[in-house]
This record gives C-alpha cells, structure tokens and sequence, in this order.
C-alpha cells in the first residue's frame, strides 16, 4: 500500500502516470478527497503547482459519478415516474410549484450529464449505456403519468379536457429561442457543478431545465 497526499490540482498527473505503468490492471487506484489540510507542505505544494483547486477537474472522479448516476435501476425508474406523475398533475393545476417539485425530484440530468461525458472523453460505451437509462426512462416516466391522470379521471378527480391556457405551465409545450438559451447556460452551470462538487448550483440547473415536465 502507497499512500500520498496530492494538491487536486495535480491528481490528473499522477493518476494517469499510474495507469500509464498498469497498475489499475494489477491492483487499485483509490482516490479520497482531503476536506481539511493543516500543514506548510501542503500550502506550499498548492503555491507551486498550477491552477487553483476549486476548479480542479479530476476526470476519475468525475467519470465515476457520472457512471452511478447513468446506472438504469428500479430506483431510478420510480423517481422517473414520480417526478413526471407529479409534473402531470401541476400542469392540471396550472401549479408552479408542482411543477419545480418535479423536476427537483427527476434524475433525468444523471444520464443527461453521463452522456457528454462520455462524448468528451471518447469513451462510447457509457454514452449508449446513459442514452438507453434515458430512453428507458423517458418511457417510464411517460407511461407513470399517464396512468395516474387516467386514475384521477376515473375517481373524477382530474378534468375529462386539458385547457391549454395555461399562465403559469403553458411554456412547458412551447418551447421558444429563450428555452434554448436556458438550456445551454444550464447546462455549462450543471458540467461545472458536477466538477466542482457544487450541490446547490446543481439544484438551480435541476429547476431550470423542464425534461421532466415535457414528459408529464
């Protein structure tokens, strides 16, 4: 066992040195992020080395992260079909709220974000494996809301006709050039979230990309 301690802004380096020698074939490559460094070394390693370590990109770690949260299981298929439920019936509502809930509640960035990075990387199995949790997804979530508006129609709960106008939920099924916009600047804020480990820039991108109520 050889364990050092490395400025984030260096753990690039060093990791594909040691794949570069094999060593991820033969044994492990374990990387554990270091909350709190007291000491004059560390200091004067992150004075020396380039860059700045909040905006260190470690592509292992990143990769990993984007592999679990591209992973299709029934955990994912049920928030799915939660989130898009719950979408459904805030546009019955005309809710706002409802709708942010949903896509508060929606996993559907995990694969989304697993995609480009599998496409930046050049690695194409885990972009099909993100693509086909999504689609799969897509069709869970789909099915899930039509299920339960056709149960709330039975219980005559949910109106028999869906009034299209709509204030505060008409701009989920007309999307303009402003959506195209949001998109990308929520997506460039949601890469560098993931990369940085920013949990609350990532729920502002969760609300503001609507897949979840498109699906609903």
């Amino acid at each position: 066992l050889v364990s050092c301690d490395v400025v984030r802004e260096a753990a690039n380096d060093v990791v594909e040195s040691l794949q570069r020698r094999g060593l991820h074939h033969d044994g492990a490559i374990t990387l554990d992020r270091l909350e709190t460094v007291v000491s004059d070394a560390a200091a004067a390693a992150e004075r020396v080395t380039p860059g700045a370590g909040g905006d260190a990109l470690v592509w292992e770690e990143l990769e990993g992260r984007a592999r679990d949260d591209a992973a299709l299981t029934a955990s994912f298929l049920v928030f799915m079909g939660i989130a898009a439920a719950i979408a459904a019936i805030g546009i019955l509502l005309d809710s706002a709220i409802l709708v942010i809930g949903a896509m508060v509640v929606g996993p559907d960035y995990g694969p989304l974000a697993a995609m480009c990075v599998g496409l930046v990387r050049r690695r194409w199995s885990p972009v099909f494996e993100a693509a086909r949790t999504m689609a799969i997804g897509v069709v869970a979530a789909a099915c899930a809301a039509f299920a339960v508006i056709a149960a709330l129609r039975l219980a005559t709960v949910a109106p028999e006709q869906y009034v299209s106008d709509r204030i505060l939920t008409s701009f989920i099924s007309r999307p303009d050039a402003f959506a195209v916009v949001v998109a990308v600047l929520a997506g460039v804020v949601g890469m560098l979230s993931l990369t940085e480990g920013r949990s609350g820039a990532l729920i502002g991108v969760l609300v503001s990309v609507t897949t979840i109520p498109a699906i609903g």
